[in-house]
């Protein structure tokens, strides 16, 4: 079983790589993510000037805020 530290390494690797999603370019992630809104499912990515456990949840009307996440909740700290 891995380590915590190495989950957490992991998961900050996999957020790292998927950046400032662009929902309006032309490349498959940004068709994911227009179609996942459309289905009306928020999205999640990094944002700038947010602590290492936060990130932005974009809704399908196009609100984003800044959430942690506490097991399958999303905790709402703020708009973004």
């Amino acid at each position: 079983m891995p380590s915590t530290a190495k989950q957490n390494q992991s998961l900050d690797d996999l957020w790292e790589s998927i950046g400032h999603m662009d929902s309006n370019g032309p490349d498959p992630g940004a068709l994911a993510v227009r179609r996942h809104l459309a289905a009306g499912r928020p999205v999640y990515g990094r944002g700038e000037g947010l602590a290492p456990d936060e990130m932005v949840r974009t809704n399908p009307d196009g609100s984003q805020e800044v959430v942690r996440m506490d097991g399958d909740n999303d905790i709402v700290m703020r708009p973004y």
